[in-house]
């Protein structure tokens, strides 16, 4: 059973136990991106990962040609910045914000 700490606009941050987010909690950060903002680059190191509260971030894939398309959409059922957490620090694909909003990192 889990009691989610009072502010869990991410509910992946909702769901933990309330043990394991005061342990998260000191190293988390309130953030606003305008739209259009890039949080991550291919190949360019990542610093952080986002927990969308109000923001939806597009996570786009960079053909060899220089056209994109579109694989992933996080809104704040979820987070951007998995590989960080599997120990790697370079993502595969460009996430900037799809809309204004708040992101807790």
């Amino acid at each position: 059973m889990t009691n989610n700490p009072p502010i869990k606009l991410n509910q992946l941050l909702g769901l933990l136990p309330v043990e394991a987010y005061k342990r998260l909690a000191p190293h988390l950060k309130k953030v606003v991106y305008k739209t259009g903002t890039v949080l991550y680059e291919p190949n360019e190191v990542m610093e952080f990962a986002y927990f969308p509260n109000t923001a939806m971030i597009s996570v786009v894939s960079i053909m060899e040609d220089g056209s994109t398309t579109e694989i992933g959409l996080i809104g704040n059922e979820g987070m951007v910045g998995l590989p960080i957490i599997l120990g790697e620090n370079k993502p595969q694909a460009r996430s900037s914000s799809r809309c204004k909003g708040k992101l807790g990192n």
